[in-house]
């Protein structure tokens, strides 16, 4: 069922964006053309009115709306080029549109506020906001959109949880959290919602999911980092310090459906918003995987089959130890570099060639340094072993599009997302 908003809550910022808007684009009144059957990359439907729209029309349709979710794969670089040309559209026409990102801890907002002021370069905006740490997918992938953002100086918003509070739930439940690390979470986590409960089942079920306990803590985990998302943008449409929309650069596992971010920014505050998800042409051909209940717009894009740049791997996953001791294995992957080099879960990673890991930025940066041989030393009870690891810096979108905001804990860092 299509769902459609409007309410009291935000009836002065719609009745401004009414307002404000220029007048549409002249090619927004030429008729629709019907949505074909066989679906092609850059296509853009509307599923409950069997369209295929332009580009303008697009526009047309979302301007009005108070938050614009757009959905990606993160590790696609079509998605973002898709995002960046909205953002750029929108702002084209109703001036300084804000930008919130689930790939920013609400913490980091002062360094946000100054990217957009244009008081940053790129390198200290990247170690400044802990972007390693804390995202982990290679900044290029973003960098268009982040230099428009700071070019327009739109406003920016960070979303997300610390990525160290996500992996604590993640392992420990909301219970281990400490009252300080409690405050980083949203007050209210409904769990009401069968619907996310059994999807998040069945994506518990589908991989193997290492350093998290069980699907209780999975679950609590996904609450936590979606209703946080849910509470901030809350707080903006409620403070609404601007008419203009908020457009949300987010993993499509968490906008697809609704049931994630949208529904529980909406409990929170009557709005009207936007579902726009990205669907990879292959998956876009298979009957029914385009329909209203996915969301309100789907842009057709490339298939998840090419390969991108991203960052190397190890293929283990990792849980910090305090005190620069390094960090534990809670995972290895088994067709991963780290398995093929001879190491183990509960092994303690000390060094990777002459850098001593105290970071996983900075370990990501020295894997990324060069494709080739690693030398990896370990802590394995009471011996030290130094290992080979081959690393190729190389992706596969399938990976990624699989485990789309359903709370992948990446390789190569501590499970930060549920």
């Amino acid at each position: 069922m299509r769902v459609f908003h409007h309410g009291a809550g935000l009836l002065l910022p719609v009745l401004f964006l009414a307002a404000c808007a220029p007048t549409p684009h002249p090619g927004a009144e030429e008729p629709p053309e019907p949505a074909a059957g066989v679906h092609e990359v850059g296509d853009i439907i509307d599923p409950a009115a069997h369209e295929k729209l332009s580009f303008d029309r697009f526009i047309d349709r979302i301007q009005d709306a108070a938050v614009i979710y757009l959905g990606e794969t993160h590790g696609s670089p079509s998605d973002h080029q898709l995002q960046q040309r909205v953002i750029e559209a929108l702002s084209q026409r109703l001036g300084p549109v804000t930008v919130a990102m689930e790939m920013f801890a609400q913490s980091e907002q002062e360094v946000l506020d100054r990217w957009s002021r244009g008081q940053l370069g790129e390198q200290a905006f990247i170690e400044q906001s802990h972007w390693a740490e804390q995202w982990g997918y290679p900044y290029p992938l973003y960098r268009g959109i982040l230099e428009l953002i700071r070019d327009r100086k739109l406003p920016l918003i960070g979303l997300n949880l610390p990525s160290r509070v996500a992996g604590k739930i993640a392992r420990e439940g909301l219970a281990g959290l400490n009252p300080s690390e409690r405050q980083r979470v949203a007050a209210d986590l409904d769990r009401a919602d069968e619907r996310h409960r059994e999807h998040l089942k069945q994506e518990f079920s589908a991989h193997p999911w290492g350093g998290i306990r069980d699907f209780e803590s999975f679950y609590e985990a996904q609450l936590a980092w979606e209703e946080t998302m849910a509470e901030r943008l809350a707080r903006e449409l409620t403070a609404a310090l601007s008419p203009r929309p908020i457009l949300v650069i987010i993993g499509k596992g968490h906008v697809n459906g609704r049931f994630g971010v949208p529904e529980r920014t909406l409990r929170r505050v009557e709005h009207h918003y936007r579902v726009v998800t990205t669907v990879p042409v292959e998956a876009a051909a298979v009957a029914g995987e385009v329909t209203e209940d996915l969301a309100d717009f789907a842009w057709i894009s490339e298939p998840t089959r090419v390969p991108h740049g991203r960052r190397a791997l190890l293929g283990v996953m990792l849980e910090p130890l305090g005190e620069n001791r390094g960090f534990r294995v809670v995972r290895v992957a088994a067709q991963g570099a780290g398995a093929a080099a001879g190491i183990r879960e509960g092994d303690q990673l000390l060094r990777v060639d002459d850098l001593r890991v105290t970071s996983i930025g900075e370990l990501r940066r020295q894997l990324e340094s060069f494709s080739g041989y690693h030398t990896v030393l370990i802590r394995r009870g009471k011996q030290v072993l130094t290992l080979v690891a081959l690393i190729r810096q190389e992706g596969n979108g399938n990976q990624d599009n699989a485990r789309e905001g359903a709370g992948s804990a990446h390789p190569d860092q501590a499970p930060r997302r549920p």
